[in-house]
């Protein structure tokens, strides 16, 4: 939960990923697992959390597995 709770206060769960239930518990979507996969994937791969923040949009906007494949292979390389 604080790991989640974190990722928000970073800006890499928005509001379209985290809803708040009339007790205050956080409801979580589909897209929010999805999301969290991807950051957690991302650190694997040694991104940062600032770098997955500014091109965590990108990724998600339609990019071709060829795209996605090099930018992975990049920060691989690094």
């Amino acid at each position: 939960p604080d790991t989640l709770r974190y990722y928000e206060k970073q800006g890499l769960l928005t509001q379209k990923h985290v809803r708040r239930r009339t007790n205050g518990y956080r409801e979580y979507t589909q897209a929010a697992l999805e999301r969290i996969r991807l950051i957690r994937l991302g650190q694997i791969a040694n991104f940062s959390l600032a770098e997955l923040r500014s091109g965590i949009e990108l990724w998600e906007s339609g990019l071709s597995d060829e795209q996605k494949a090099e930018i992975w292979h990049q920060q691989l390389k690094r």
